[in-house]
C-alpha cells in the first residue's frame, strides 16, 4: 500500500476524461508481453496491486518512450531499447 494510505471513500471529485474512440494511443512495450499487459507489481509508480494492474498509455509516442524509459537516467542500455516495441 502507499506510504499516503488508502484513497479516499468518495472520489466523486477526481478529474476524469472521456477520449473518443478514435483516438490513439500509444505504449511502449516488452516484446515478450502483449500490447494489453497490465502490470500488478510494485515497480511501477502508479501500478495498482491484487488481481488489478496497471497499463500506462500515452497520448503521443514520445510520451509513450519517456514513460517506459525516460526515468533510468541520460544513458540507456541498447538491450533495453531493442527488447520493446512501440
Amino acid at each position: 500500500m502507499s506510504p499516503l494510505g488508502p484513497p479516499p471513500a468518495d472520489l466523486s471529485g477526481f478529474p476524469s476524461w472521456t477520449l473518443p474512440t478514435s483516438r490513439e494511443l500509444y505504449r511502449v512495450h516488452r516484446r515478450d508481453r502483449g500490447a494489453w499487459y497490465f502490470d500488478s507489481s510494485y515497480s511501477g509508480r502508479f501500478n495498482l496491486s491484487g488481481k488489478f494492474g496497471t497499463c500506462y498509455l500515452a497520448l503521443q509516442p514520445e510520451g509513450a518512450f519517456l514513460e517506459t524509459l525516460g526515468r533510468q537516467g541520460r544513458l540507456i542500455d541498447q538491450f533495453e531499447v531493442e527488447r520493446r516495441v512501440l
